[in-house]
């Protein structure tokens, strides 16, 4: 995917959605203490909790290789000046006009809409900017929090994919939520 060279600077409302910078280092590592989010970053690849500025910085550089390389663009989200989580879009499959969103929040912003109003955002942004045709969010289903707010920024769910992906050494399965230009 062809990205541009800086930016995006996304508003929503009270969010601000923007590149993460050396500045959220502090706050990266505190959100991944948080177990949940250690695993929906796949913090195991830089070694073993406790995570630290070391982890943070490597997470932090892969995101950055992986959107200078065009495979995927992340975002954090901003709320009172605070990093509140990120959102990312996946273009593994952008060849077919298909982006993958992921995302995950901190604890202490949960339950705010702020997953919500940034999948949105994004998800505006993917389809009109970048001219994806698909916009897809894949969620584990005990994941109701994620699927509460796939749902609510407008997302169909279109079933469970069985058995659908590996990771720590399982099969997991899925549920497939899409968006469309025009919903």
């Amino acid at each position: 995917m062809n990205l541009p060279e800086t930016g995006p600077l996304l508003d929503a409302g009270d969010l601000v959605l923007r590149p993460p910078l050396d500045a959220d280092l502090p706050r990266l590592i505190e959100a991944f203490a948080d177990a949940e989010v250690a695993r929906i970053s796949a913090m195991s690849r830089f070694g073993e909790p406790p995570y630290g500025e070391t982890h943070a910085i490597a997470w932090l550089d892969r995101q950055r290789e992986a959107r200078a390389d065009g495979r995927r663009m992340i975002l954090a989200i901003e709320l009172d000046g605070g990093l509140a989580g990120t959102i990312d879009i996946d273009f593994a499959n952008a060849g077919q006009g298909r982006g993958e969103l992921g995302y995950w929040v901190t604890e202490s912003f949960r339950g705010r809409g702020v997953a919500r109003r940034a999948i949105r955002r994004v998800s505006d942004y993917a389809i009109g900017e970048l001219g994806l045709a698909r916009i897809e969010i894949l969620v584990e289903p005990h994941n109701e929090a994620s699927c509460r707010a796939a749902a609510a920024a407008g997302y169909t769910r279109e079933g469970l994919l069985r058995q659908f992906l590996e990771f720590e050494a399982q099969r997991h399965d899925l549920v497939m939520y899409s968006l469309l230009p025009g919903e």
